[in-house]
């Protein structure tokens, strides 16, 4: 069974940085996308997530290296399960930077 769960980042609103934190039940490709509330996408990340506890750092700023706006904006993980013939989850939910 594959499975992401535990999805949330922390802290949450936030000014200096965040940490996205999730659980996986077996090794995965996984990206982080962050998009503004218009649907423009200002920064992402890939890694290789391990099985159990992974977690994925954001300072807050978009591809030119900025400090982001005050807002919420939104943040989509996607997960490809290694081994699996293409298992994906996709799971999104809100960040809040305040200054």
């Amino acid at each position: 069974l594959y499975m992401v769960t535990d999805v949330f980042n922390f802290p949450n609103p936030f000014d200096k940085g965040t940490n996205f934190v999730f659980q996986l039940s077996n090794d995965a490709d996984v990206k982080l996308e962050v998009f503004n509330v218009s649907g423009f996408r200002i920064w992402e990340k890939e890694i290789s997530g391990v099985q159990g506890f992974n977690s994925i750092y954001w300072d807050g700023r978009d591809f030119a290296g900025d400090r982001i706006a005050n807002g919420t904006y939104i943040y989509q993980l996607t997960i490809r399960f290694r081994g699996s013939f293409h298992r994906e989850e996709k799971v999104r939910g809100k960040v809040i930077f305040l200054k």
